[in-house]
């Protein structure tokens, strides 16, 4: 498929830039098809994570954002239609989202959407909804797993999602027996995590829907594979960048170390 002036100005001028400053690095690409149409199902832990998961995946993408993104201006609900971002009511089974998506499957197109609903504030990869699952069967189309590491570690939070910091910020600070505040994780620590970090997107091999019904218990059979298909991804390489600092640091890796998404960045 041809892609659009639009697109092509964002992948070619605009979010190179961005790879450069998150030093973002992508692997597994081959796993993503180039002729027929899929569903690129990624982890959320920031804002960023479509403009990545969409540029990363290397083909002209469409996603979902919340109704209220659209709603916050008529500039931003402008611009994120101009990028195939289409409105979804997360409070209520959207059957027009789900109508969307299957329109968009059977004109060959590739969705990235993100099964947990929203962004995990933890970081850590939370229980899986089964729109995913119920779009792939429904339609016959494989889903390929993605995990982003390392943003949470970067400049980006500070920039657009505010309310993880604040987030971070509340869990890491603590009140001692005097009632004085204590912060968790040295400065020097968190200005050099912010400092080597770089971001990294995997993309596992595809699950395909073969063999599964359109009913509840296979969309929650195949949720289920997504889910350890992910977490697959998330324990394999998302724990590397942390432990590399760690010992950068003079940290010894430890049993049970913190999530690395849930690192001291604020």
């Amino acid at each position: 498929m041809r892609q659009s002036l639009t697109w092509r100005f964002a992948t070619t001028m605009l979010i190179p830039l961005l790879r450069i400053a998150l030093k973002l690095r992508m692997e597994g690409r081959e796993n993503i098809a180039q002729d027929h149409p899929q569903i690129i199902a990624c982890n959320h832990t920031s804002h960023i994570d479509p403009v990545i998961a969409g540029y990363s995946a290397g083909l002209e993408t469409a996603f979902l954002a919340k109704e209220e993104v659209f709603r916050a201006s008529r500039f931003l609900g402008w611009l994120i239609r101009k990028y195939h971002s289409y409105p979804v009511n997360r409070g209520a089974g959207d059957v027009a989202a789900l109508r969307k998506c299957s329109e968009l499957l059977r004109q060959n197109r590739t969705l990235i959407l993100f099964p947990e609903g929203t962004r995990s504030k933890p970081g850590n990869l939370q229980p899986l909804r089964p729109g995913v699952a119920m779009l792939a069967i429904m339609n016959n189309v494989p889903i390929v797993p993605a995990f982003i590491s390392g943003v949470r570690r970067s400049f980006v939070p500070w920039i657009v999602d505010p309310d993880i910091i604040r987030y971070e910020r509340e869990r890491r600070t603590s009140t001692d027996e005097h009632g004085r505040t204590q912060t968790e994780g040295s400065l020097r620590f968190r200005l050099a995590s912010l400092w080597d970090s770089s971001v990294r997107i995997f993309f596992g091999r595809p699950l395909r829907p073969d063999g599964f019904q359109r009913s509840k218990d296979d969309y929650r059979r195949l949720t289920e594979q997504l889910y350890h298909a992910l977490l697959e991804l998330e324990q394999r390489f998302a724990l590397a960048p942390q432990l590399r600092l760690q010992e950068k640091m003079g940290h010894p890796s430890k049993q049970g170390c913190p999530h690395p998404e849930g690192d001291d960045y604020a």
